[in-house]
């Protein structure tokens, strides 16, 4: 029934690992690929990215699992200083685009809306928030910020109630006495 079918190469591979991190295998992405998408979603939504000025936090709030237990502190720490509450589940695809394109500093804790980044301008700050559960597996975050060339920390919280199999998805509380002076110092 078919008579012509395209199948392209793997330009990305991610393994889906719930024990101790591979490096080599987990997360894997192609430079180019990542490239042409990011160019590509940016002239076509006609956006240039350049100097960031906004904050922003993007929450899991609305999530069933991997939540910060103390989010409403976070929060409020980061109203007080300057950041917008995002919920990107919430937002058409282009304003996401739109509104990262147009950041200074975001943080967030490890998800899909934090992969927004990659259309961030090139002076934006990405802080992800993670537990420290066993295994929790960084990779993923860290090798598309390395091909994005986007500048990512993680600000690690501790975990509470650790799942048995899937650990990374564990709850977590973050400190906010830490997490105040870690932001005071991207103002």
């Amino acid at each position: 029934k078919v008579e012509t079918l395209y199948y392209p190469s793997l330009l990305s591979n991610i393994y889906d690992n719930y024990g101790p991190p591979n490096y080599e295998i987990d997360a894997v992405f192609s430079k180019g690929a990542i490239s042409f998408i990011k160019n590509s979603v940016l002239d076509a939504c006609q956006i240039n990215p350049d100097l960031g000025y906004r904050k922003l936090y993007i929450s899991r709030k609305t999530s069933s699992y991997r939540k910060i237990l103390n989010e409403d502190e976070v929060e409020n720490l980061l109203i007080k200083e300057g950041f917008e509450i995002v919920f990107p589940e919430h937002l058409s695809f282009f304003a996401q685009v739109k509104l990262f394109s147009e950041a200074k500093i975001v943080v967030g804790q490890s998800g899909a809306g934090m992969t927004n980044f990659i259309f961030t301008p090139p002076n934006c700050q990405v802080i992800m928030m993670m537990s420290d559960a066993p295994d929790s597996n960084l990779n993923i975050f860290n090798a598309l910020a390395h091909v994005s060339g986007t500048e990512i920390e993680f600000f690690i919280g501790k975990a509470y109630k650790i799942l048995a199999r899937e650990k990374l998805h564990s709850d977590f509380l973050i400190d906010i006495e830490k997490l105040t002076t870690y932001i005071r110092q991207y103002k």
